[in-house]
């Protein structure tokens, strides 16, 4: 399919033979004010790129492309202009981030070899977009699946974690509400160094010894260890290893520390069986008001659910197992609380065709 682009003049005969002579090659749709282009932009995207003229009433080229960034920053933006003034040019580089800044007239050939470029990079551009966005997912997937595998106890509670964060940050308003999630599925990933029954002992809110506590605190470091190699995970990193309570004068990362911290304080809370509102009554005492109450609203939400005895072939992705499952000699295989994850439901069918388990399950469903 032939790339799609934006042609802006407010002379109709230009933008006739700006179709004519791009017409073989490329998509070309046409506006003739940098408001009707705007309006294009957002109802008709993407466009690989956009080629403005310099010189329109009520809103120049320059303006124009800045706006159009904002609407389309991935859409390459070219300026043509009739008089190559010094101060137009650095206006339109400066502010509408040009790709091609070039003067009138301006030859067919030369203007379709800097469209080529400029639909080459959008493809570049567009296409490493997709590429990290793929493999920051996947690898945030294969850690949770993971953590699932080799502590179903830690992924739980991760995962109701990243529920309550994910829920306050959108109550907040937070922008960055994808990472403050990212970092509370990942805040305890460095607990599968530790021994389990250190990990139990600690949320149980058993007194650890100086040793212990030593070794406990050590796991947001491993976390951001591990978290810190992944590409564009960098503010989670930093989130998960100041999770304590710290600032750095980074407005996103200091926002996201705050409610994890608060968060994981509510978590051991009610992990104790404290009861919401004597939980929320502690955090009150030593975190910001709104935090707490955006919290509170998610941690306030009474659900139902139903307990089904099924078969392993008939569990659904989701469902909480109400008690252990065992293998047939008694041996417990994955704790009552256990949320069902793919990979876990594929191990337990593994170890179903040759060890076997107890059938049927008990499970919750909301």
């Amino acid at each position: 399919m032939n790339a799609r682009i934006l042609c802006v003049d407010d002379e109709p005969h230009v933008l006739e033979g700006l179709e004519r002579n791009l017409g073989d090659h490329f998509e070309v749709v046409t506006a003739n004010s940098g408001h009707d282009a705007l309006c294009l932009l957002q109802a008709e995207a993407p466009f690989a790129a956009i080629v403005s003229d310099m010189r329109m009433p009520r809103m120049n080229g320059a303006e124009f492309l800045s706006r159009a960034r904002t609407l389309a920053p991935d859409t390459s933006r070219l300026l043509l202009t009739g008089y190559a003034e010094t101060a137009a040019a650095i206006a339109a580089v400066n502010d509408g981030n040009i790709f091609r800044f070039l003067c009138k007239p301006c030859a067919p050939e030369v203007l379709h070899r800097h469209l080529d470029d400029a639909v080459r990079m959008h493809e570049l551009v567009t296409g490493e977009r997709q590429l990290l966005a793929n493999t920051l997912n996947g690898a945030i997937q294969l850690m949770a699946d993971l953590l699932a595998v080799s502590s179903p106890m830690i992924f739980e509670r991760a995962r109701q974690l990243r529920t309550r964060v994910g829920c306050a940050a959108r109550l907040l308003g937070y922008d960055a509400a994808w990472e403050y999630e990212t970092a509370a599925l990942l805040a305890r990933i460095g607990c599968i160094a530790l021994p389990i029954g250190l990990i139990e002992k600690a949320w149980s809110g058993t007194r650890l010894t100086t040793e212990e506590r030593a070794t406990y605190d050590s796991h947001p470091a491993i976390a951001h260890r591990l978290i810190v190699a992944i590409p564009r995970l960098d503010t989670v990193a930093e989130i998960v290893r100041l999770q304590r309570g710290a600032t750095t004068g980074d407005a996103v990362i200091d926002r996201g520390v705050e409610l994890l911290r608060a968060a994981l304080q509510l978590d051991e809370l009610l992990g104790r069986q404290v009861r919401v509102e004597e939980a929320l009554a502690v955090l009150a005492a030593h975190h910001p008001a709104a935090v707490v109450e955006a919290l509170g609203a998610h941690a306030r939400k009474s659900v139902e659910t139903l307990v089904f005895l099924v078969k392993l072939s008939d569990v659904t992705i989701g469902w909480v197992l109400d008690t252990d499952v065992r293998s047939p000699t008694g041996a417990m295989l994955v704790k009552a609380g256990t949320v069902l994850s793919p990979v876990l439901v594929e191990s337990l069918r593994r170890f179903s065709a040759g060890a076997g388990i107890v059938e049927p399950l008990h499970v919750r469903a909301h």
